[in-house]
């Protein structure tokens, strides 16, 4: 229906932004210059809350992937909005990490 397409894209503008407020770059990933992406598949509940986070698909990095985990462990803190839906339902999130040349 319309009105939960708005609450999925409600929550979906919300974990973007907390994703973006939560984003580092793993320091033992930095000083070994470690660039990739890591692909995650996230969980989210009918509360809004953020469940279970996997990995999908990893440019090869341990330390990139545990960061990425970890950028999602800080965003699901706390439900992504106050609305509820029949069901949760899933979306894949790519993490980027690239050094910038100076």
């Amino acid at each position: 229906s319309g009105a939960a397409d708005a609450v999925r894209a409600e929550w979906l503008s919300q974990l973007r932004r907390r994703i973006e407020e939560s984003k580092y770059y793993p320091g033992a990933a930095r000083y070994s210059r470690e660039t990739g992406t890591v692909l995650l598949r996230v969980e989210i509940g009918s509360s809004a809350e953020i469940g279970a986070v996997r990995v999908l698909k990893n440019s090869g990095s341990i330390l990139l992937a545990e960061g990425a985990l970890g950028i999602l462990r800080r965003a699901g803190e706390k439900p992504l909005g106050t609305n509820t839906l029949p069901a949760g339902f899933q979306v894949d999130v790519p993490i980027t990490y690239r050094l910038e040349r100076r």
